[in-house]
């Protein structure tokens, strides 16, 4: 199962699996969502805690779980199953004072989590993702083609 987690760690991920799901919760959630993608959530592995951090924002409210071996990759395959997943690099928050409003939906709250502006729709952020460096490590690549990507990353893989 791993080491015993300690009790005197802090950590969050350097990298990021982004989540773009082909379907939504409900009919109506997917009518908003346009596009083929109806929902963006991500997830990402601490090291200090060997342990997965799984962040997950809905109308209903936000999710976080902690995860480690078997039970990381049962979110994991959950989460992937009728997804395209990026891997992207987090980024260092912007130290802005203007913050321009934006509702807090899925693709809002994720790109804030890897400090990026976020689009509104999961197609858009999709796209974003990839100008700013992600790279696909799982699905059908979705609407957008593999020459948008670059090269050279990898999925962190389960501990």
């Amino acid at each position: 199962m791993g080491r015993p987690l300690p009790t005197d760690i802090i950590g969050s991920p350097t990298r990021w699996l982004v989540v773009f799901d082909r379907s939504a919760s409900s009919w109506w959630t997917s009518l908003i969502a346009l596009g083929h993608y109806k929902h963006v959530r991500a997830f990402g592995y601490i090291f200090d805690a060997d342990a997965y951090l799984f962040y997950d924002v809905q109308l209903g409210g936000t999710r976080l779980h902690l995860a480690r071996g078997d039970g990381a990759r049962a979110l994991m395959m959950e989460w992937t199953a009728d997804a395209d997943v990026l891997v992207i690099e987090a980024r260092k928050a912007r130290n802005s004072n203007f913050r321009p409003f934006r509702p807090l939906v899925c693709t809002t709250a994720v790109a804030h989590l890897l400090g990026l502006r976020g689009a509104l729709r999961p197609d858009a952020f999709y796209r974003q993702c990839l100008r700013h460096g992600a790279t696909s490590v799982g699905g059908s690549h979705g609407p957008v083609h593999s020459h948008d990507q670059r090269p050279g990353k990898s999925a962190v893989e389960v501990g």
